[in-house]
């Protein structure tokens, strides 16, 4: 079929995701290192080329699968990145540029195919939200336009929250139920990661109470969700094996959560 043939996007794709590790823009709130090796690179080029296949398609679903290239491109921009900067670095500016061009095009594809209100539009609000933090940071020699960063970021924490908000409310269940819809137990980690980063804008506002008490609301649903994905981990079942979570993963989680409140 040859290279550019729609056959050869998702294997591309699914090599960049490889590429680009385990770890995540979502849950590196610890991670301080960018990687050493080329693995970044080599996950950007296929992602592009996989994205270049899916716009010349021109279909609902390859728009959708263009939406999620950008999406992960965002991620993998943020994820170079790196969550800690203590000096302007113009590199860092471009790097968040970058991500912000390849999120807000994802942003207003999936709106546009899936509506407002979906998950994924309100998983693009995140990242697009962290970027803005990450620039808020570079800026910090710039007071005014550091602020507008933070406002902006806000404004993406809040709009996640309510999307994934929206998505429990259509669900009834008890909170230590371990029979969680998909859906329900995404939503409560994405809303945990907004408060982490909103609870991060507060610092950065040097409102450091504002800053705790946001932590510790971020840490109480991350604490919740480790318990239970711990709980599934005993109910390992074979036919389904999408029951099990890592343990470690969660763990991560909570112990970036407890380095930041304490």
């Amino acid at each position: 079929f040859g290279n550019n043939h729609i056959s050869a996007a998702d294997p591309m794709q699914n090599l960049a995701v490889l590429h680009m590790g385990t770890g995540s823009a979502w849950t590196a709130v610890s991670k301080e290192e960018i990687q050493s090796d080329n693995s970044d690179d080599l996950a950007f080029n296929l992602f592009k080329d996989a994205l270049d296949i899916h716009r010349n398609e021109k279909t609902s679903q390859s728009e959708l699968d263009a939406a999620l290239i950008l999406y992960k491109l965002g991620e993998l921009c943020l994820q170079k990145i790196g969550h800690f900067h203590n000096q302007y670095n113009i590199d860092i500016l471009k790097t968040v540029d970058d991500a912000l061009k390849y999120l807000s095009e994802s942003l207003k594809i999936r709106k546009l195919m899936l509506g407002e209100d979906h998950a994924e539009v309100g998983n693009t609000h995140l990242l697009i939200g962290i970027a803005h933090v990450h620039r808020s940071i570079a800026l910090k020699f710039d007071p005014s336009k550091a602020s507008e960063e933070v406002e902006k970021a806000s404004i993406a924490f809040d709009s996640a929250i309510k999307i994934h908000r929206s998505i429990l409310s259509a669900f009834s269940f008890d909170a230590t139920d371990d029979e969680l819809p998909d859906a329900c137990v995404s939503s409560r980690v994405i809303e945990a990661h907004c408060l982490f980063y909103l609870g991060r804008l507060e610092e950065i506002r040097n409102k450091h109470e504002e800053a705790k008490f946001q932590y510790m609301k971020a840490l109480r649903l991350f604490q919740s969700e480790g318990k239970r994905r711990v709980s599934k981990i005993a109910h390992y079942d074979k036919r389904n094996p999408t029951v099990v979570y890592s343990e470690s993963k969660a763990k991560t989680e909570l112990d970036a959560i407890i380095l930041w409140t304490a």
